[in-house]
């Protein structure tokens, strides 16, 4: 699957079927998903993952109670280890650890659909009941819950804002970003345009399809 139908087909999916799969397409995929970006290149996300029954309706409930996130198979308990941020951060550690696990987090919901798996994004939860629950050390702090398995979900029509609205040029407020960008394509000189249009005629369509066409043996 490509990056742009993964985007294009995730969602919060909040109710899973029995269908199981190895633990080690999770390993796949956290593998790929810390490729991501992140604080000083320290790697502070730190995973726990779940398939325990008991141990997964625990969590569920130390999430606002929400009993559906214990049907996936697997649950992935996203934190960071603030050791390492904070000798080289200080005070603005903790704040890069967040945004780290974050970020891996949203890797972790997209590449789970190359294995054709559904995922949720939690981040409504009891903090210190879920690091007593998996056991985290001091340092460890907990920012995500991603439940991953099979949806029994399909996809409804989710409304999107336009970028029109969301994005500005240089500086907040300044119209569309959409707009702005097409303006800017209509600024370039008569000459520019010319000159790309004149090397596109210069093509020779029959060297082109030559150039395809299977020699002869």
């Amino acid at each position: 699957m490509d990056l742009t139908k993964a985007i294009e087909s995730r969602f919060s999916s909040r109710s899973y079927s029995s269908k199981s799969f190895p633990v080690s397409v999770i390993s796949q995929i956290l593998e790929l998903a810390i490729k991501c970006p992140n604080a000083g290149n320290l790697h502070s996300y730190r995973f726990v993952v779940i398939d325990e029954e008991d141990l997964k309706i625990k969590v569920a409930k130390a999430s606002m109670n929400q009993l559906w996130m214990a049907e996936a198979p697997y649950l992935i308990v996203v934190c960071y280890d603030d050791t390492s941020l904070k000798r080289y951060y200080e005070d603005q550690g903790h704040h890069y650890g967040e945004q780290d696990a974050v970020v891996v987090s949203s890797y972790i919901t997209l590449v789970a659909k190359e294995f054709d798996l559904d995922t949720c994004f939690v981040s409504a939860f009891e903090p210190e009941e879920i690091s007593r629950l998996t056991r985290l050390p001091g340092n460890v702090h907990p920012e995500v819950i991603i439940p991953i398995g099979y949806t029994r979900e399909k996809k409804k029509f989710q409304y999107r804002p336009s970028i029109d609205l969301l994005g500005f040029y240089n500086e907040y407020g300044n119209k569309s970003f959409r707009k702005t960008l097409e303006e800017k394509a209509k600024e370039l000189p008569k000459s520019a345009k010319s000159d790309l249009k004149s090397k596109v005629q210069k093509i020779n369509l029959d060297k082109v399809k030559g150039f395809f066409k299977k020699k002869k043996p």
